[in-house]
C-alpha cells in the first residue's frame, strides 16, 4: 500500500487552485478561473480517500467520529468566524443566506432559487464537498471490504453512473445551474480524486512522471481558455478533472512537476487557500472591488487586504483551534493529509 507522507507539491496544487478563483472574482480573468474549484474537488477526493484507506490499513477500521472531528476542526473555525463577522457587518441582514452557509446547504438554496448575496455565493462549493462526505466514508468502508484490486473498479462504476446521469439530464433539457450546482451531477471531479486516491493507497497508481508536465500544461491552458470551451455542461470538464488527478499524482511522485508546485509562493498560497477562499469575496465586495463592480484598479489595491485578513484568520484562529481540537492519535494519522475546499 502506498504511503503519502508530507508532499510540498500538494500545497502547490492548492495554490494553483486558489489563484485563478481570486483573480476571476477580482478582475474577471482568467475566464475559466472557476475551474480552480474543480481542482480543489479533485484534490480533496484524493486526500480524503487516501486518509481513510491508510487509517483502515493501520487500524483495521475507519472511525467516522474521528473523520468528522477532523473535518469540523479543519472547516468550522474559519467558516463561522466569517459568518459572525458578516452578520455583524450587515446587522443581521441576509439571515437565510447565513443559515444556508452555516448548515452547508448553499448549493441547494441556489438550486431552489435563493441565490443570496453574491459575497456569500462562493460557499456553495463547501456545501458540495460536505454533502459528499456525509456519504463517502460509510460507502468507502463498504466498498473497501472487496478485494483491493476491485476497489478502483467499484469507484469507477460510481463515477460512470454520475456521468450517465449528467448526460441524461442534459439530454432532457436540464439547466446549467442544475448540472453545475447539483450535489450529484457535480460529484464527478471529487470521485475522480477518490479513484486516484484509491489507486495510490492500494499501490496501484501508475507512474505519471512523464505525463505530469503535459497534464500540468493542460490544466493551465484550460484555466486560460475561453469560457465557451469548458462551460458548466461541457464533457471537457471531466477530462480537465482527470488532468488534475494526474498532476496530483505527479506532485506526489516527484520530478519536475513536483518541483514547480513546491515553489514557495505557490506553497504559501496553498497553505492559506481555505482562508483565502472564505475571505476574498466578502472583502472584495465590502470594498466595491469585485468583478461585478468593474473596478480592476481598486481590486488590485484591495488584494493585499484580502491576503492580510486571510492570514489573520488562518494563523490566529483556524490553525490554533485545529491543533487544539485534534487528538494525539489524529495528529499521527493526519500529519500529511490536510484536505481543503
Amino acid at each position: 500500500m502506498g504511503r503519502l507522507g508530507y508532499r510540498p507539491g500538494l500545497d502547490g496544487v492548492r495554490g494553483l487552485a486558489i489563484a485563478p478563483v481570486v483573480a476571476l472574482h477580482a478582475f474577471g480573468w482568467p475566464r475559466q478561473g472557476s475551474l480552480g474549484v474543480d481542482v480543489f474537488f479533485v484534490l480533496s477526493g484524493f486526500l480524503i480517500t487516501t486518509l481513510l484507506l491508510e487509517e483502515r490499513a493501520q487500524t483495521g477500521a475507519i472511525s467516522f467520529g474521528r473523520f468528522y472531528r477532523r473535518r469540523a476542526a479543519r472547516l468550522f473555525p474559519g467558516l463561522f468566524l466569517l459568518l459572525i463577522v458578516y452578520a455583524v457587518a450587515v446587522r443581521g441582514a441576509h439571515a437565510s443566506a447565513l443559515f444556508f452557509a452555516a448548515t452547508y446547504t448553499t448549493n441547494i438554496a441556489h438550486l431552489a432559487g435563493h441565490p443570496g448575496p453574491h459575497e456569500l455565493g462562493h460557499l456553495w462549493s463547501l456545501a458540495q464537498e460536505e454533502q459528499f462526505y456525509l456519504v463517502w466514508p460509510p460507502l468507502l468502508l463498504l466498498l473497501s471490504r472487496a478485494r483491493a484490486t476491485r476497489l478502483p473498479w467499484l469507484i469507477g462504476m460510481i463515477l460512470a453512473a454520475v456521468l450517465v446521469e449528467k448526460t441524461v439530464l442534459l439530454a432532457t433539457g436540464a439547466s446549467q445551474l442544475r448540472i453545475y450546482g447539483g450535489p450529484d451531477t457535480h460529484a464527478d471531479p471529487i470521485l475522480i480524486g477518490c479513484l486516484f486516491g484509491a489507486l495510490f493507497a492500494t499501490g496501484r497508481a501508475p507512474s505519471v512522471r512523464r505525463l505530469g508536465p503535459a497534464a500540468l500544461a493542460t490544466v493551465a491552458a484550460a484555466v486560460l481558455a475561453d469560457r465557451s470551451l469548458l462551460g458548466a455542461t461541457s464533457p471537457l470538464r471531466t477530462v480537465f478533472a482527470f488532468a488534475c488527478a494526474i498532476v496530483i499524482l505527479a506532485a506526489v511522485e516527484g520530478g519536475i512537476v513536483a518541483r514547480i508546485l513546491s515553489l514557495r509562493p505557490l506553497r504559501f498560497l496553498g497553505q492559506i487557500s481555505y482562508s483565502l477562499y472564505l475571505w476574498h469575496l466578502p472583502v472584495l465586495a465590502a470594498a466595491g472591488a469585485t468583478v461585478w463592480d468593474a473596478r480592476p484598479v481598486r481590486a488590485a489595491l484591495v488584494l493585499p487586504a484580502v491576503l492580510a485578513v486571510s492570514c489573520a484568520s488562518f494563523y490566529l484562529v483556524e490553525r490554533p483551534l485545529r491543533c487544539r481540537w485534534r487528538l494525539p492519535r489524529e495528529r499521527t494519522l493526519t500529519a500529511a493529509v490536510q484536505p481543503t475546499t
